[in-house]
């Protein structure tokens, strides 16, 4: 017998989403910052290290500022809520930068 979607729940119980999604940014952080150190030993994460983190398109900008001011700030990706260093960019932007930069050479393309 299958369940719809609405009868089934999004987390376990005693879990909270906020609280989930800055442990994913937290670990995430984490395993970037490792490999970014291990390959260039004085790298200064927050200030040489730019994230862009891809975001649905149906993401209002208050999504995207919750994203940064809280998640991103509490998982230490940076130092700073407004930091220069963190950027979201909508996921049919991502892909359209994907695009004109795999195409580059072949069709004399240029981002911006």
């Amino acid at each position: 017998m299958t369940k719809k979607l609405n009868d089934v729940p999004f987390l376990s119980e005693g879990l909270e989403y906020k609280k989930v999604i800055t442990d994913y940014l937290g670990k995430l952080a984490e395993m970037v910052k490792i490999s970014c150190v291990s390959k260039w030993q004085n790298l200064g994460f927050y200030r040489q290290v730019l994230t862009i983190f891809t975001v649905p398109a149906e993401f209002d900008d208050d999504a995207i500022s919750t994203m940064r001011e809280y998640h991103a700030f509490t998982a230490e990706l940076t130092k700073d809520k407004f930091s220069r260093n963190l950027k979201f960019a909508t996921e049919p932007e991502a892909v359209a930068i994907y695009c004109l930069n795999s195409m580059k050479g072949q069709y004399n393309l240029s981002t911006g």
